[in-house]
């Protein structure tokens, strides 16, 4: 029977390359995330209360790009100041609100915003100082309707002045909170 030779353990590279690795290491890893978040994710800056209590005055979300909406989605949509709201009913749907219940129909039947951390029933008809949406109204081919979730608050597709959201005009559906506001 042979023998087989003692395998040697390869010397210990000095500390000086193995610094040098992991500093490789560490400048990959921020250019991977660099690159993502500059070509695939964004991150925005939530201004203002209509999104409460999900999203408070300053909080940082990551937004990702995605060619298809659906209720219950947070967007982000807009230019310069983008406005932040959740998408309520996509094309082909009709929207009708129920002024006395504060409830939003969605074809005829109560939507159940318990599904999104909200409370059913707290929806009214905006306030009468802006021109508003007339209702029941279809969501046309490529649009969605949004509801900001502080509906009090939240200048949204009730207005006219807002209207369906063009899918063109969205940067993209938040994926998580990056940063908490302390405000």
């Amino acid at each position: 029977m042979t023998s087989r030779p003692l395998e040697q353990p390869l010397p210990e590279a000095p500390f000086a390359h193995r610094v040098l690795d992991w500093i490789e290491e560490l400048l990959l890893a921020f250019a991977l995330v660099a690159a993502a978040f500059t070509f695939l994710f964004q991150v925005v800056t939530v201004s203002g209360a209509s999104m409460a209590p999900t999203y408070d005055d300053g909080d940082r979300l990551v937004v990702l790009p995605l060619p298809v909406y659906a209720a219950g989605d947070v967007i982000v949509a807009g230019g310069e100041d983008p406005m932040i709201k959740r998408v309520i009913a996509t094309e082909g749907q009709t929207v009708a609100l129920d002024e006395l219940g504060g409830q939003v129909l969605i074809d005829g039947y109560p939507l159940d915003e318990t599904a999104f951390g909200l409370e059913n029933g707290k929806t009214g008809l905006p306030y009468a100082s802006l021109e508003r949406t007339r209702f029941p109204v279809t969501v046309p081919k490529g649009y969605v309707f949004v509801l900001g979730d502080n509906r009090p608050v939240s200048l949204d597709s009730r207005y006219s002045a807002v209207g369906m959201v063009d899918c063109r005009s969205i940067r993209g559906r938040v994926l998580f909170c990056l940063w908490k506001s302390s405000k």
